[in-house]
C-alpha cells in the first residue's frame, strides 16, 4: 500500500512542478501570420547573480505555443526556468502541428513529421525553440500560467549569457539552423496572451 501512496505523491509532485496545461482546440486555421522580427538592440549588458546577459538583437514575435518544458535542476534553470517551442504561419495551424510530434530535451527540440502538408524545411523555418529568461517577477509569474496551444506575443532581446570559469551560452540569430545550438535565448520583457483568430 505504501508504494502506491509514494507513487501518487511522485505523480502529484511531477504534475505540480512540471506539467504544462493545454488549451482547448479551436479548429483548423492559421493563427499567427508573419515571422519573428529582429532589430538592433538598445539594451545594455546586465549582471544577474553570477551571469552576464549580453544583448544581441531586439526580438518580437506573435506565435503559437506548440510545446513547453520547465527546468529546475540544470545549471541554466535558475536563470531560464522554461523553454517553449513556438510556431507561426502554417505551423500555427493546429490541424498541421498536431500531426507533428515535437519534443524538448536538454534545451534542444526535435520533431517527427507526420504531416502530409509541410516538409522539414518549412518546420525548421517556421518554428523556434526559445529559452526564456524572465526580466522580472511579473514575467516569471506569467510563464507559470502559459498553456500549450495559446497564441502569445513575446517582446524582448535575444541574448548571449556568460558566467565565471569561461562558461558561455549563445543564442541563435538564424531561421536556418537546427540542432543543439539552434535555440534562441530570450530576455523576455513583455508577454501577452493573444485571442486567436483563424485564417485560411
Amino acid at each position: 500500500m505504501k508504494k502506491y501512496i509514494y507513487l501518487l505523491i511522485l505523480v502529484g509532485l511531477w504534475f505540480h512542478f512540471y506539467h504544462v496545461g493545454e488549451m482547448n482546440p479551436i479548429g483548423a486555421g492559421v493563427t499567427s501570420v508573419g515571422e519573428p522580427y529582429q532589430g538592433e538592440s538598445t539594451m545594455q549588458r546586465i549582471d544577474i547573480d553570477s551571469f552576464e546577459i549580453i544583448p544581441r538583437k531586439s526580438f518580437d514575435v506573435e506565435a503559437r505555443i506548440l510545446d513547453a518544458e520547465r527546468y529546475y535542476f540544470d545549471r541554466k534553470a535558475w536563470l531560464s526556468p522554461m523553454d517553449i517551442i513556438v510556431g507561426w504561419n502554417s505551423l500555427s495551424d493546429e490541424s498541421v502541428y498536431q500531426l507533428i510530434d515535437f519534443s524538448l530535451s536538454d534545451r534542444t527540440y526535435s520533431w517527427k513529421n507526420n504531416s502530409p502538408t509541410v516538409d522539414n524545411d518549412e518546420i525548421k523555418r517556421s518554428t523556434a525553440n526559445i529559452s526564456i529568461i524572465p526580466a522580472d517577477n511579473t514575467i516569471a509569474d506569467q510563464l507559470d500560467m502559459l498553456k500549450i496551444g495559446q497564441v502569445v506575443n513575446l517582446q524582448g532581446h535575444l541574448v548571449d549569457v556568460e558566467r565565471t570559469m569561461h562558461w558561455k551560452w549563445k543564442t541563435s540569430l538564424s531561421r536556418e539552423d537546427s540542432g543543439a545550438k539552434a535555440g534562441e535565448i530570450l530576455f523576455l520583457q513583455s508577454l501577452e496572451i493573444v485571442e486567436p483568430t483563424l485564417s485560411n
